[in-house]
């Protein structure tokens, strides 16, 4: 009995002991769980950023910055859609048929490069399919513009400043935003004249003339981008030649870019001198404004402003003071015509108010015409719109040439 008594204390201290270490372990599990999750979700956050930032590492990196380097890639891979792509796609198309004797050998080396990175589907590569032009709907009622995209053209040279952020998943390449191309790209529009039986034929100040965007490497000279095309349309493998029976013919290439011989035109020259003589008109017409003023007013001059004195202003002083161009001048004066223009005044005596309403209607209608007049040569469906000519409002508004005689109308009554 008196080792039961003695033994009871260690078993309520055994079994306390043992109650504390469950709680312990238990306390640790459930902190350790909770720590494996705060770091599984950390590490998951820094791999998807590690992902992110090698993506665009390697992107970055895919493209060189020598064209020598591009020469030693592996050869041109095989695609599913390179036929695809030679039949529908006019700037695929030329790098096919492009070789060393058509152009030259840094040109022809950056058009092979062109094709292997469509094929290999680099993102610059892709840019440059996607800003250059292939055709459109809407061809049987006139659309010729098949000009692509300049600013998605320049976009392959000049990034666009566009900030992503990094918390949430894309599934896009995000080279096509950060790569450049590894050479020097140019918009230019390719001119083709087709006879397809399959378009609207309007006869009324239209050129069957298609306008083919293309984003070409800047090393290839206009010359010689023409020659491939004619290659291009000559071979046969032009998808819309056979469906749409287009029989096109290269008539020429514009690479949008002014040249010196610009600059050195008689008629550049001539509008030139006729805006600085605009000018200068507009100043003296100021001028002898404000000397008028100065004449005419009775009031001292205030303390530091005085006018000034320099030989230009008073050579320019005396050379108003000519009659003949004192009557001439003030032609220029643009705030004095911007008053008269919308100057809110009563009839005089001898005018007539319908008269003055019908040639205000008579303006506005005249606007509205040449409005319409001029969409026809920017339009890519002439048909279409030729057809709302022949509504009924329309026919009010084609006769607004009309109008130009009831001017003169108006004018001979006044006068008599």
């Amino acid at each position: 009995m008196e080792i039961r008594r003695t033994s009871r204390p260690y078993l309520w201290v055994f079994l306390m002991l043992l109650g504390l270490w469950l709680g312990s372990v238990l306390a640790k599990g459930a902190s350790n769980q909770t720590t494996s999750q705060t770091w599984q979700h950390q590490q998951q956050q820094q791999q998807q950023q590690q992902r992110y930032q090698s993506q665009l590492l390697n992107e970055s990196q895919s493209v060189p910055e020598e064209l020598e380097i591009l020469e030693t890639t592996s050869a041109i891979v095989s695609s599913p859609h390179e036929t695809h792509l030679t039949r529908t796609s006019v700037i695929f198309g030329l790098t096919k048929v492009a070789n060393e004797s058509s152009v030259s050998q840094k040109c022809h080396a950056q058009l092979r490069q062109v094709q292997r990175g469509i094929l290999g589907k680099q993102p610059w590569a892709m840019k440059v399919l996607d800003a250059s032009g292939t055709k459109p709907s809407g061809f049987v009622y006139g659309q010729n513009y098949w000009l692509g995209s300049r600013e998605a053209c320049r976009g392959v040279q000049r990034p666009v400043g566009i900030t992503l952020s990094k918390n949430f998943d894309r599934v896009m390449h995000y080279g096509i935003i950060t790569q450049k191309a590894p050479f020097d790209m140019d918009y230019r529009v390719l001119y083709l004249r087709h006879s397809s039986p399959w378009q609207v034929e309007i006869k009324l100040m239209s050129e069957q003339i298609i306008h083919i965007g293309l984003c070409l490497p800047s090393a290839c000279s206009s010359e010689e981008v023409k020659s491939l095309a004619q290659d291009y349309v000559a071979g046969g493998t032009f998808a819309e030649n056979e469906i749409f029976d287009i029989r096109p013919e290269v008539v020429y290439m514009k690479d949008l870019q002014l040249k010196e011989q610009f600059f050195e035109r008689a008629s550049f020259r001539l509008l030139v001198a006729c805006v600085l003589a605009t000018g200068v008109l507009m100043l003296c017409a100021q001028q002898l404004t404000a000397t008028k003023k100065l004449e005419s007013s009775t009031e001292e001059p205030e303390p530091g402003l005085a006018p000034a004195e320099s030989e230009l202003w008073r050579g320019l002083n005396s050379l108003l003071q000519l009659e003949r161009l004192q009557k001439f001048i003030p032609c220029w004066d643009v705030p004095a015509n911007w008053a008269k223009i919308f100057a809110v005044r009563e009839n005089s005596p001898n005018e007539i108010p319908l008269m003055n309403g019908l040639r205000s209607v008579c303006a506005i209608w005249i606007m509205v015409f040449h409005v319409v007049w001029f969409m026809y040569f920017t339009v890519h469906n002439k048909t279409v719109l030729i057809s709302y000519a022949e509504q009924a409002f329309f026919q009010y508004v084609s006769s607004a040439p009309l109008l130009v005689d009831v001017f003169f109308t108006i004018r001979w009554a006044y006068i008599h």
